[in-house]
């Protein structure tokens, strides 16, 4: 032990006089409180007068006697006239019992010194006894050098362990052996006369070669050591996904959300009203629930029971249930989470070279260690000499012929706690080849025991990797896939590697989401050129990174570093891989042989082979064909096979050629199920650098041919603001033109930057000059398939553009995207539309300008829909004129002409209402009054048909689909309005209703006719689930001619026709003005409001739940006759802080249950202001 016994003698162990003389030890526990033995207190027994005293620097220092036992023999004192410094007083630890562990006891033995000097002596736990009989309760075998015959006077020292934490007191001498009583037995007596917290956390101080501490300094020395540069914790990002897996399967955590859930479900419990929370509590299992927070399977079936209740009329109000709905969902979850990571005991953490794993296993790995076992060790570790278990024994101190049964064997000890063993990066080392071999073992002996979890990690593997089929059954398997926050993650590395420079452009660039492009990047940041830095281009940032490399390097294999061997040998990797193998990886007994010749006479440990693979520029691997080596980041790989093919001494004609010849073998590969992607990333690569004539770009292979996917697909890595860039975009324009496939909203979110520099001109222009038919048919069907997964979500909310002409990119493509027959895809697309506009306002004239004239409806209704909450948030009467102008001009520049679409004019109409709201002087809302003149009379227009016919819309499924929903279901019987009447209550030509089967005729007569409906459309929507009239995520692309055609039929109605209004009350009457709000279907939708409703969250923070007083004291024939018994009225109230506010709009429900008796109050609060003259009228 490295305790020093001078740290402890004389300060806070001292000598214990008691009557007449020197009888043991005592020591500190607080400024004023000691431990000793019962038994030195032995005169004091018999005469309580006798002086108890310690010495402290030769003085006597007087104490008190709190408490003495003979059984446990414990004794505790407070001294009168003496304050120990704090420095001095010694901790206390409520240990377990565990054989072995070094312990060291200090006191004042008579046999040397007389009882006036200490001593230290070195002993061991040997047994524990099962009772306090004695007064001690574990023993010790000695080990120390001094050998007393006797330990008198050591009677009341500290049994201190390792981490100078006392573990219990000295008290009996027996033979060779010593017994000591534990701090565990005496805890509740100490803390109640000494108000001190004992520290029971003992597994942090349990350095056995079994025990926590073990693994905790392992963790934190050993392994942060041969991380070395892969972990930072000040660049941490957080993964929630990722980390939070790998600690559920560690089993950590589960008790820390099983609170929080608990704590959710009793501010739930608080707030609901009376009669609910009596309701719930008379279920037992619930009740339980709420007071003790245990989660089962009972408490689960028993929320189920409460949420969907038997009786409809124990419903849950909609606000108590959706909040409890959420709380069961998360206790479901918590449950079958718990059992699948109990169940899984085996994970395999994979990803491509540089995205993290390291980083994030370590800080795992760290965090739970101190709570549970985790022993994490590196791939490189590892040795082809000796099997994994003995790799791992020797680096831990275990000596047992079968540590991991001894391991497993101390954990179900322990209340069956867990240890996991983490492998990290299995490529390095010995690599896979020697996993393939031994890995299965250490599988089949980790599921052998209950208490034992693996976790490994590893790049991801080539398809023909023969570790593949190891890692295929029983594993939980986990991607990483880079920084979660790609913002945040460049904004700590620049800070950290002192970069200062403005963030915003690089956050865009894709490959800063992994961890090692990143650094690499902020590494050689001050050997790059300004041009370089702007541009981010990644071979000089790879050749840099090669030559900061060759330190490390040279190092290792004890060469000169101005022979720049790093270099030179991965460089002729890269052009034996592109020349010799087409791209293909190296044989490694070639790589090891042009090793040996650059770097001659070395062993196996100084080789540069070895040492490439160390330092991570190189990786090996094992197939049935054979070992191999390739780049251990593929990225730098197709980059220097690029830079190798961009400097073979040839012209660009030839290097044409070489990359056809590189295509036609990828092809023949994929037929054939070779490995084929390596030459896929390589063309890909190649493309995004390579910068020949104009004519080359312009042959057919390019224009129209084999390589023009992959030349698109390029697009991402091609640096468009390169001086030097001969694919312009009217190449690419070209491109597009024949192939119109491309055109696609998908490839334009992936490729923001390039479709910048005036390809997104030609897509608007394409899409602009197509019918409504053909651009949902080429177009929104493909908008529509982004939302399978919330695929749209995964593209869009990455996009944060900087530049100019990329917002007005992202704003053009997305108010296409408008398109969308999906309802709930339509709404998220308006409120990122609105919420960019209301951010660079300066571009919301330019949006009308473009889309002003475009012929779908969805998109223009929803667009000006945008603008209208543009205007609330940005409120200048200024910024509103424009637009005001913009919109008259437009669409009601002349006498009598407005939008044919009913959500088209409604939307246009307020915002030239709001404008002239925000300023009186803006007229363009009183020129634009109705009516409006009738362009086309759709009435007279239409030819008489059998619109009601089964085919009327085509043999398709979606055909029929529309003429279902358009004559029979829902939409004519609700939207329409056939379930209750046979002509319009709002729309009257010569005092008669028009006919609704008339409505729905030309709405037919429009959507074949007018919109161009067809089988291609039909049979799209075959394939589109249907949803009922309260679901409706998702809708066909038919419901949206229907929607279209009736706001179409409505417009023309509003042209032609008297409206009535107020038709639900006593004074209906024809409107003086046919505005478009009269109409039977409106737009409510809000463009203002976020998705999250603030205001209810904010109103929950304020306010206190008002709790009004049970009726039920009353009898219910008493309760109803009294008419005093009003629910109370609350027309202001007061918040948390006592200010006071005005309910305008609300409603308050109060329901009551006893046995089988029900009450309920309901108050619906409907304000309104009024001037102070007219009160009292």
């Amino acid at each position: 032990m490295n305790l020093n016994i001078d740290n402890y003698g004389g300060k806070g162990v001292v000598p214990l006089f008691c009557g007449s003389y020197v009888s043991g030890t005592a020591f500190f526990v607080s400024p004023t409180h000691l431990l000793t033995a019962g038994h030195v207190l032995a005169e004091y027994y018999l005469d309580k007068e006798a002086m108890v005293a310690v010495v402290v620097e030769e003085d006597h220092k007087v104490c008190r006697v709190l408490a003495h036992r003979d059984i446990p023999d414990v004794a505790i004192l407070e001294c009168i006239d003496y304050v120990c410094p704090n420095e001095y007083v010694l901790p206390l630890l409520a240990s377990k019992f565990k054989e072995g562990i070094n312990l060291l006891i200090v006191g004042y033995p008579r046999e040397l010194g007389n009882g006036v000097d200490y001593f230290g002596v070195t002993v061991k736990n040997s047994r524990k006894k099962a009772d306090l009989k004695g007064g001690f309760d574990r023993m010790v075998v000695r080990t120390d050098s001094f050998g007393f015959n006797s330990y008198e006077g050591f009677s009341g020292s500290p049994v201190i362990n390792d981490f100078g934490m006392v573990v219990g007191i000295e008290t009996d001498q027996l033979y060779y052996s010593l017994g000591y009583l534990s701090v565990t037995s005496i805890k509740d007596m100490v803390e109640k006369n000494t108000r001190i917290k004992i520290d029971e956390n003992d597994g942090l101080f349990d350095n056995t070669p079994y025990g926590l501490r073990r693994s905790i300094d392992h963790i934190r020395n050993h392994t942060c050591d041969m991380l070395k540069t892969r972990y930072n914790d000040r660049v941490h990002v957080e993964n929630e996904y990722v980390e939070k897996t790998i600690e559920r399967f560690c089993g950590y955590g589960f008790e820390e959300e099983r609170v929080f859930i608990h704590k959710s479900y009793i501010h739930w419990h608080e707030k609901v009203a009376d009669s609910i929370r009596i309701s719930i509590d008379a279920i037992p299992t619930l009740r339980n629930y709420c007071q003790e927070g245990l989660i089962t399977d009972d408490v689960s079936d028993e929320f189920y029971g409460v949420l969907n209740p038997s009786d409809r009329n124990k419903q849950l109000h909609s606000d108590y249930r959706q909040e409890l709905k959420t709380i069961f969902k998360k206790i479901n979850t918590w449950l079958h989470n718990k059992r699948m990571y109990e169940e899984k005991k085996l994970m395999h953490v994979s990803g491509m070279a540089g995205c993290g794993k390291s980083h994030l296993l370590y800080r795992k790995a760290e965090t739970i260690t101190s709570k549970q076992r985790v022993y994490m060790f590196l791939g490189s570790e590892f040795s082809s000499l000796e099997d994994p278990v003995t790799t791992m024994a020797r680096a831990m101190g275990w000596r047992d012929s079968d540590p991991l049964k001894e391991l497993n064997d101390e954990l179900e000890l322990e209340s069956g706690n867990t240890a996991t063993i983490i492998i990290d990066a299995l490529n390095e080392g010995t690599g896979t080849h020697f996993w393939v071999e031994h890995l299965p073992v250490l599988k089949e002996k980790i599921l052998r025991y209950s208490h034992l979890k693996l976790i490994v990690s590893l790049r991801t593997l080539s398809k023909e990797d023969l570790l593949n089929e190891q890692l295929r059954y029983d594993w939980l398997k986990v991607e990483v896939e880079g920084f979660a926050d790609r913002e945040k993650a460049i904004i700590d590395y620049f800070k950290e590697y002192d970069i200062r420079t403005d963030e915003a452009p690089y956050t865009k660039i894709k490959e800063f989401s992994n961890p090692l492009f990143l650094r690499m990047f902020c590494e050689t940041y001050y050997n790059q050129t300004p041009y370089e830095r702007e541009m981010v281009l990644k071979l000089p940032i790879y050749e840099r990174y090669l030559q900061k490399r060759n330190y490390e390097v040279s190092d290792g294999v004890e060469e000169d570093v101005k022979r720049d061997i790093t270099s030179k040998y991965i460089l002729w990797v890269a052009q034996r891989s592109l020349e010799q193998f087409q791209c293909d990886d190296l044989p490694r007994q070639l790589a090891y042989k042009r090793s040996y010749k650059l770097c001659p006479f070395r062993t196996w440990k100084n080789s540069l082979l070895r040492n490439c693979l160390e330092a991570n520029l190189l990786r090996e691997y094992t197939t049935e064909k054979g070992d191999f080596v390739d780049f251990e980041f593929d990225s730098m790989g197709d980059y220097l096979k690029a830079e190798r093919l961009l400097s073979r001494n040839c012209d660009d004609g030839d290097r044409f050629k070489a990359l056809v010849r590189i295509y036609d073998k990828m092809d023949a590969d994929h037929s054939s199920n070779q490995n084929w992607q390596k030459k896929l990333n390589f063309v890909k690569t190649f493309l995004g650098v390579w910068n020949p004539p104009a004519a080359i770009w312009q042959k057919t292979e390019f224009m129209k041919g084999k390589l023009t996917s992959l030349l698109l697909s390029s697009m991402p890595l091609r640096n468009q603001r390169d001086e030097e860039n001969t694919l312009t975009s009217d190449i690419i324009g070209s491109i597009l033109q024949n192939n119109p496939d491309y055109t696609q909203p998908e490839l334009i979110l992936q490729n923001i930057e390039l479709y910048s520099t005036g390809l997104m001109d030609k897509v608007h222009a394409k899409l602009m000059n197509m019918t409504m038919s053909v651009r949902d048919l080429e177009w929104t069907t493909n908008v529509n398939g982004l939302f399978d997964g919330a695929y749209y979500q995964d593209l869009l909310e990455p996009l944060q553009p900087t530049l100019q002409y990329e917002i007005e990119t992202l704003l053009t493509v997305e108010i296409w995207m408008l398109s969308t027959s999906f309802p709930y895809l339509r709404a998220y697309m308006m409120r990122k539309v609105k919420d960019i506009l209301s951010e660079h306002a300066d571009k919301t004239n330019e949006m009308i300008v473009k889309f002003h004239a475009v012929n779908d409806p969805y998109i223009l209704s929803a667009l000006y829909a945008a603008v209208y909450g543009v205007i609330v948030s940005v409120d200048k009467g200024d910024f509103s004129r424009g637009i005001a102008e913009q919109i008259l001009s437009y669409h009601y520049g002349e006498a009598g002409k407005a939008p044919q679409d009913l959500m088209v004019r409604h939307w246009t109409l307020k915002i030239l209402e709001l404008a002239n709201h925000q300023d009186p002087t803006i007229d363009a809302w009183n020129k634009a009054q109705p009516p409006y003149d009738v362009t086309e009379d759709l009435f007279a227009e239409m030819p008489e048909d059998d619109y009601e016919a089964d085919g009327y819309f085509g043999e398709t499924y979606g055909g029929k689909q529309i003429t279902r929903s358009l004559f029979h279901w829902d939409f004519s019987r609700y939207i329409i309005g056939t379930n209750s009447n046979n002509v319009s209550r709002i729309f009257f030509r010569d005092g008669e209703g028009v006919n609704l089967r008339k409505i729905e005729y030309a709405i037919a007569y429009l959507i074949k006719h007018k919109f161009g409906w067809n089988d291609k459309l039909g049979k799209y929507d075959s394939d589109v689930p249907y949803q009922t009239r309260a679901e409706n995520l998702v809708e066909r692309i038919g419901k949206k001619y229907q929607w279209i055609g009736m706001y179409r039929v409505y417009a023309y109605l509003c042209d032609s026709c008297q409206m009535k209004t107020n038709i639900w009350m006593s004074f209906e009457k024809f409107a003086e003005k046919n505005y478009p709000w009269y109409a039977r279907e409106h737009d409510y939708y809000d463009p203002t409001l976020t998705n999250k409703d603030y205001a209810l969250e904010f109103s929950h923070q304020l306010f206190e739940v008002i709790r009004p007083a049970s009726t039920m004291v009353m009898a219910a024939k008493e309760w109803l006759n009294d008419a005093r018994q009003m629910p109370p009225l609350y027309f202001t109230v007061k918040d948390r802080n006592e200010r006071e506010w005005v309910v305008l709009q609300a409603y308050s429900t109060i329901k009551e249950e006893h046995d089988d008796e029900k009450r309920e109050q309901f108050v619906f609060y409907n304000g309104m202001f009024a001037e102070k003259k007219i009160m009292g009228n």
